[in-house]
């Protein structure tokens, strides 16, 4: 929780001192910088996940399909995971849920960079040019600090979660 809290104090005064800056340079590395956080704190919420899965009973339970209608192609039972450590389960849950929290902060500061654009220009084509600026500021910054490497690791986690889930449960 310390982490986090240090985390959003670190994001506020990146975003205070930026904030006075229409330049796209400067808006595209703070942006690429909140999409490199973003993303990091998505892995952690895939490690977490995983570790959320232990808390499971490798059996699901079989129950009846409220859904269930005779006349049409619903099964007739449903397999619902199960809990068996429930402390663990809460503890897992509430990281999870502050995480996500801090991801949409990041998100909610990255909406408000790509507003500044609106903001700083006069018309139609000052806004496209000063867009066109920002995007290829952003291609050259997500090349500069590994952001595609990142983005793979956070869609194999999450593929190889999924696997992982899959396999868990014995039914």
């Amino acid at each position: 929780m310390k982490n986090y809290l240090s985390f959003t104090v670190l994001i506020s005064l990146i975003f205070l001192f930026s904030s006075c800056s229409n330049d796209p340079v400067d808006i595209a590395e703070e942006y690429v910088e909140l999409e490199k956080e973003r993303l990091e704190l998505e892995l952690e919420v895939i490690d977490l996940r995983k570790d959320l899965l232990k808390t499971f009973k490798k059996k699901m339970k079989k129950k009846k399909n409220p859904d269930y209608d005779d006349y049409e192609d619903e099964e007739r039972y449903i397999y619902e995971e199960v809990i068996d450590d429930w402390d663990e389960y809460v503890k897992l849950q509430g990281e999870i849920f502050d995480i996500s929290v801090e991801i949409e902060k990041i998100e909610e500061e990255q909406d408000d960079l790509k507003m500044k654009a609106y903001n700083f220009c006069d018309d139609q084509d000052e806004y496209d040019e000063w867009m066109e600026d920002f995007e290829d500021e952003v291609e050259s910054f997500e090349k500069d600090l590994d952001i595609e490497d990142l983005e793979e690791d956070v869609d194999k986690g999450w593929e190889r979660f999924s696997e992982k889930k899959e396999r868990y449960f014995d039914n």
